[in-house]
């Protein structure tokens, strides 16, 4: 079978929605001429629909070895279609927030890759209470992770420096004890109880 003819294959069969993926990556990984044939396709329409899909195939996974599977596919995904920017599309930050228990780890390979989550929209999914949308202000934490200063304020401008000393690991009791040390917005205030309130951490 030519190349054209399994470039054709393969068009008809991901469009009706026979391979995942993950399907696509073994695939990738197992003949040149497929991995070329998926790369073409790929480029041609690329959707941010695909790393949505692949990071809820991650926080689903039953097993840290379907997990590390999955987030393998994100990476792939991202590093071999890098002109797509799908990182950056606008949809992806509230598609991202409505899967709960994104893992921490693949958070910060995201974050890294060019992921940017606002904090407003963060605390809108706490107040919708999914779980575990405080990984998104630890992911674009440079403490945490090593971010380059450039990074950090980049992704986490927007994050009050409160918010932040409270997942830097400091927990919720030595935030009050030092409430007196920020300025805090009675707005704000609010929207850190439902992110405290809706945490995945006992120590927040």
């Amino acid at each position: 079978m030519d190349g054209d003819a399994v470039y054709e294959l393969l068009e008809a069969c991901f469009a009706a929605g026979v391979w995942s993926l993950l399907d696509v990556y073994c695939m990738c990984a197992s003949s040149k001429l497929l991995r070329s044939a998926w790369l073409q396709l790929l480029r041609q329409q690329p959707d941010p629909a695909w790393l949505l899909a692949a990071v809820a195939d991650a926080a689903n996974a039953r097993t840290p070895k379907l997990q590390a599977k999955a987030t393998a596919v994100v990476r792939w995904l991202l590093h071999s279609l890098p002109e797509a920017r799908l990182a950056e599309h606008p949809s992806v930050p509230a598609g991202l927030l409505a899967i709960p228990s994104v893992p921490c780890q693949l958070a910060e390979t995201l974050c890294k890759l060019g992921v940017k989550v606002p904090y407003k929209e963060i605390v809108a999914a706490a107040r919708q209470r999914v779980e575990g949308v405080e990984v998104w202000i630890v992911a674009q934490s440079s403490d945490r992770f090593n971010l380059s200063p450039t990074q950090s304020c980049r992704r986490a401008s927007d994050i009050p420096p409160l918010i932040r000393k409270v997942y830097k690991g400091w927990g919720a009791s030595g935030i009050l004890l030092e409430l007196g040390l920020f300025e805090v917005d009675d707005a704000d205030v609010p929207d850190i109880l439902h992110l405290s309130i809706n945490s995945t951490s006992a120590t927040t």
